[in-house]
């Protein structure tokens, strides 16, 4: 069996991943480890990870020498997959099965996490808890690849000879978070310069020197990755990037045509979802009004291209409004009233000659190779596969938790929008531009150097405040280190001290770094849960 279909018939088992019988046809057929299924006891385990769990976990396959190397299904006494029932979990399991592989669903066996165990050799042999999603409705293909690198026969196609270790070294390349982000980004920056050359803004939308529309081609790729969050949170419906359905609802849509300049998803989708609805109160939306309403961003427009125009706004009704300058329409007047003059950059304009041309196959278009040797100034990349963004979009796996130093999904988090920022400006800069397109995906400040240098700007801070406040306090930079480590053990301040550390507010400890201000309030927010523990 080809690789391709391999995959396939993972796809297909992770799609049906309702109650255990699946999953023992993936590892045991599939991933080619050995049938074990054999109960554990939970004798002798703290009452947290006891009391996590509906069922004993079971060790139902092994793999390697002597099938040393173990997966457990464990299943959660909760409807939901929470990370801090499955923690004491592991922490427990761990004593015992050191190669492992993690299994966790919910009581209904409908949402899936496999978790794989790193340890950060960085941080004094520090766990790594890094997950792979599985539940309905989540894009399955990050997950189906990466799943499928856990094929024993991709170590030894004879399956003789593997050590538990080759295979633990194997998952923690398969649950390596970053590769899955390079991927993405490197997808998506082939999009770019594939855009470029499709799409055309209006004539007061910066235009480079090459005559390309950057800088709009990268805003409208960051407010469609921070819709899809929006979505992933259930506030925008999966029907405004459903191609069959948006077949049912739109004109003139057809994104296979890759020689047609029709923007009509672009237009009455996009541009009605930026401007009309997240930039609007949700009882000031509505269409504009023949002849009348110029200018006015805040109603809708392009209703002839919906099929049944009356039923169009409620496609919109329920996305609440997003109080926040990334969709504030760009277009405005600037003349007087004698003198009327107007600058149009998104153009969400009812004038055609006002309008930008962003072709409907740039979103939904089959893949395609196309030639991006000068793109990126190596021959190398004349033959690129190339895809509709929406279809990018749906490959992989965005998760609204974001990452920790410990705890990581492998999956698109909420910082990524940040990073392609990042990326594509330093792509487009004519002092950056060379570089940065040839080390795609390396243009931002990677995550542990930010969790460094909050958790270093905190502590320095708290230090001074707590030597100020109680001058008499021993080894305060040492202990303050003990609360920001990322583990289970309780804190080591008096009560006096307590009370002296919660007396520094939040807001005033994260001014003391601006840029990653939530990163900053997350860390103080863990470290003063530790603080109130037992008071």
């Amino acid at each position: 069996m080809s690789r391709p279909e391999r995959q396939q018939n993972v796809l297909e088992l992770l799609k049906g991943l309702r109650g255990i019988e699946p999953l023992k046809q993936l590892f045991w057929s599939e991933l080619n480890y050995q049938r074990v299924n054999q109960p554990l006891s939970r004798r002798g385990w703290t009452e947290s990870a006891s009391q996590a769990l509906a069922d004993d976990p079971v060790l139902f396959a092994g793999g390697g020498e002597d099938n040393a190397f173990h997966v457990i299904y464990c299943r959660l006494a909760s409807d939901a997959l929470s990370r801090g029932f499955e923690r004491p979990v592991v922490t427990q399991l761990l004593r015992e099965h050191p190669y492992a592989l993690f299994v966790f669903s919910n009581q209904g066996q409908a949402d899936w996490h496999f978790l794989n165990v790193k340890y950060d050799e960085q941080a004094e042999r520090r766990r790594l808890f890094r997950r792979i999603t599985v539940r309905p409705g989540a894009g399955l293909r990050t997950a189906t690849e990466r799943v499928q690198l856990l094929d024993l026969a991709e170590i030894n196609p004879e399956l003789f000879g593997i050590t538990p270790l080759a295979i633990q070294q194997r998952c923690d390349a398969a649950f390596d978070v970053e590769t899955v982000t390079k991927d993405f980004f490197r997808e998506i920056a082939n999009w770019y310069f594939w855009a470029l050359k499709n799409v055309r803004f209006p004539k007061d939308a910066p235009k480079e020197a090459d005559g390309h529309d950057h800088i709009s081609v990268i805003r409208l790729i960051t407010r469609l990755i921070f819709c899809w969050f929006v979505k992933e949170k259930g506030l925008i419906p999966d029907t405004l990037f459903d191609e069959r359905k948006l077949a049912q609802t739109l004109t003139g849509f057809e994104p296979t045509k890759t020689s047609d300049k029709e923007s009509v998803f672009y237009k009455a989708i996009l541009q009605n979802l930026f401007f009309a609805t997240l930039n609007t109160e949700m009882d000031q939306r509505g269409w504009t009004k023949e002849e009348q309403n110029f200018m006015a961003h805040s109603l809708y427009r392009f209703r002839e291209s919906f099929q049944k125009p009356n039923e169009a706004l409620a496609l919109f009704k329920n996305i609440p409004f997003l109080n926040g300058g990334l969709f504030e329409c760009l277009d405005k007047p600037i003349g007087s009233k004698e003198k009327p003059e107007y600058v149009r950059i998104d153009g969400f304009s009812r004038r055609e000659d006002s309008q930008p041309i962003v072709p409907d196959f740039l979103f939904f278009g089959p893949e395609c190779e196309v030639d991006l040797s000068a793109d990126y100034g190596d021959k190398k990349f004349r033959r690129v596969q190339v895809r509709g963004l929406i279809h990018i979009f749906n490959r992989y796996n965005f998760t609204v938790e974001e990452n920790t130093p410990i705890e990581q999904e492998v999956a698109l988090d909420p910082e990524l929008s940040g990073k392609v920022f990042e990326n594509l400006l330093a792509a487009y800069n004519p002092e950056t531009g060379a570089t940065a397109r040839k080390q795609t995906g390396s243009f931002f400040t990677p995550r542990e150097i930010v969790n460094y240098m909050v958790d270093e700007a905190l502590i320095a801070y708290l230090k001074t405040k707590l030597e100020t406040a109680l001058p008499t306090a021993k080894d305060v930079e040492a202990r303050l280190r003990h609360l920001f480590a990322y583990n289970d053990e309780p804190h080591q301040f008096t009560p006096q001290e307590v009370d002296a550390l919660k007396t520094m507010s939040c807001a005033s400890c994260a001014c003391c770094l601006q840029p990653p201000r939530m990163m900053t309030r997350r860390r103080i927010s863990t470290s003063w849960r530790k603080l109130s523990v037992g008071q």
